[in-house]
């Protein structure tokens, strides 16, 4: 199963749920590629719920490497995992700080609208005429 936990153009932090929990940050925005992070199911939890951040994730990863996902991080069949040795190099990891906030419905707070579903033009301080693009990928 797949779940974004984070969307900005694009899926940036994604969960893999399965056989192996990943969670997957993007690294490359043209060719769909992200670092990839096998952790167990309790810092994927925390993680989710808002507990530890993300590099905290990285610290606790099981294994590490690269995924490939040349149709899109939607379409589990074409992924590739690229196993990596030794601890994640520093030049890859986040600051301290990212974490994912959930609504009780297990839903991500959307970060453009913080759940309203309304896009806020915050120099007016009013709602647009619009749905928030981040929020209807909740719906799905």
């Amino acid at each position: 199963m797949t779940k974004v936990l984070f969307f900005y153009d694009q899926p940036q932090v994604v969960a893999l749920i399965g056989e192996r929990n990943m969670i997957c940050v993007a690294i490359d925005h043209e060719r769909f590629d992200y670092i990839a992070l096998v952790i167990d199911e309790d810092i994927l939890h925390q993680f989710q719920d808002g507990e530890i951040d993300l590099l905290a994730v990285y610290k606790a990863a099981i294994e590490w490497g690269f995924l490939s996902t040349p149709d899109g991080i939607e379409e589990e069949d074409s992924h590739k995992f690229f196993k990596d040795e030794g601890a994640v190099p520093d030049e890859f990891l986040p600051k301290e700080g990212f974490v994912i906030r959930q609504q009780k419905r297990e839903q991500a707070i959307c970060q453009l609208c913080h759940g309203t579903n309304q896009v806020i033009n915050h120099d007016l301080g009013k709602p647009l005429e619009m749905e928030c693009p981040e929020c209807a990928l909740h719906r799905g």
